[in-house]
């Protein structure tokens, strides 16, 4: 058998496949900024997963990424072995808390609520 180990570490890639792969991968990701930079991640990155498996992980960060926070560049996601990453289901927002009344439970009417505050008043006043 005749095949070569090329630079990628795949045998029988050629460098014009591997550049139409990283045209895929560049193609897919939702931020293209510093495409040299991410040429020279996906060459290291393309050594330990496949192109496949990098898409996969692109459409699952796309669709489960926090609206707040900003899409990686390309070559940290790359260099961050981010094709890996385990996304966790988003967290229910707590319940906002209401006002509370039970303070008021202690007075049988209104006037009793008002006659206590009057108090309270002159006694912050003195």
């Amino acid at each position: 058998m005749n095949d070569q180990l090329d630079i990628f570490g795949a045998v029988g890639t050629t460098r014009q496949s591997a550049d139409k792969q990283f045209e895929i991968f560049w193609k897919s990701y939702p931020r293209r900024v510093s495409k040299g930079n991410a040429r020279e991640a996906f060459e290291k990155a393309i050594k330990k997963t496949t192109l496949d498996n990098m898409l996969k992980a692109i459409t699952e960060y796309v669709a489960k990424k926090p609206e707040k926070i900003d899409f990686k560049h390309p070559a940290t996601w790359l260099n961050g072995e981010c094709w890996d990453d385990e996304w966790e289901p988003p967290q229910a927002k707590a319940p906002q808390q209401t006002i509370t009344t039970t303070h008021l439970s202690r007075f049988q009417t209104r006037e009793e609520y008002l006659a206590a505050e009057r108090a309270r008043a002159e006694r912050s006043f003195r």
